[in-house]
């Protein structure tokens, strides 16, 4: 019976080193006008530049990248900056002019931020770790993988014809779901290995 439980607290131990080591490790995300993503570590955000490091080479050089070419930047404590332009801005020249899809994919995702708020995945995930972990794995991987019905939390119906707001709305909405079902995972493994604590005492 012992062994069973030094082999669980030691299971709990090293998904937790993971886990923590990866938010340790949190990333800034730079997401271009076109809907790529940069993994980076942002240095500088100037008045027409963002300067930054690849988050794969912490060490290596430097990169810039002009504000017109970004859509925003998401940082590591997941506060969002937002870098849309107004294409009606007086002298505005014809090479920043916003195209109308990016205002959407814009949008789009700053409406997710605001209206997908479910907290089911969190507490699914949750119940599932405190009870057994790899029943809370399991069950954090399904409610990841469940397409968000997002059709529901769009406030204005007629922007579903918009394929570029729409994808950026199921987008965003399913980093915050993965991101609900990983807080789920981090608070059941903690109190797991906080009860195995007190009742090893």
């Amino acid at each position: 019976m012992k062994d069973i439980k030094k082999g669980y607290l030691y299971l709990l131990m090293v998904v937790g080193f993971i886990l923590s080591a990866q938010l340790l490790n949190a990333q800034d995300t730079i997401i271009l006008k076109n809907n790529e993503e940069v993994s980076a570590k942002v240095l500088v955000v100037g008045i027409s530049n963002i300067t930054y490091k690849k988050f794969e080479n912490l060490n290596g050089p430097s990169y810039e990248i002009t504000k017109d070419d970004v859509l925003k930047i998401t940082y590591e404590n997941g506060r969002d900056e937002f870098f849309l332009q107004d294409s009606n801005t007086p002298n505005n020249t014809s090479k920043n002019t916003v195209d109308p899809s990016i205002n959407l994919i814009y949008k789009g995702t700053a409406d997710a931020d605001h209206f997908y708020n479910k907290k089911w995945p969190l507490w699914i995930t949750f119940g599932g770790t405190v009870v057994f972990l790899p029943v809370g794995l399991a069950a954090g991987l399904i409610s990841g993988i469940v397409t968000p019905k997002i059709e529901v939390l769009i406030p204005n119906q007629q922007l579903l014809n918009s394929p570029a707001y729409y994808d950026a709305f199921m987008k965003r909405s399913k980093q915050r779901k993965w991101g609900k079902v990983g807080k789920g995972l981090v608070l059941g493994i903690g109190v797991n290995v906080l009860a195995f604590i007190v009742l090893s005492n």
